[in-house]
């Protein structure tokens, strides 16, 4: 089982992040004002790019960025407003 992380800044920003991956199974963790969702990845590359296209698709209509953390690899997402999803 793979965990996904997402850090937000603010608590109003995790929430947002939570209930965009609705239908996915995620936790939403507050730590002195540090706040991560944590998402168990479907298995299959089909459910990792669901996960993936539903944070894209979030902060794209946003106009923000999601620091995400997958397998100790850490990355920025920021697509371009005009950039397709992911695809399997």
């Amino acid at each position: 089982m793979q965990t996904l992380t997402v850090e937000a800044r603010s608590l109003k920003s995790a929430q947002g992040i939570e209930l965009a991956l609705v239908g996915f199974e995620r936790k939403l963790v507050a730590d002195d004002a540090h706040y991560v969702i944590h998402v168990i990845l479907p298995a299959g590359d089909r459910g990792i790019v669901a996960v993936l296209n539903a944070l894209a698709d979030y902060v794209s209509e946003r106009g923000t960025t999601a620091r995400i953390n997958l397998d100790g690899q850490s990355t920025m997402e920021a697509p371009p407003r005009d950039a397709p999803p992911f695809d399997a």
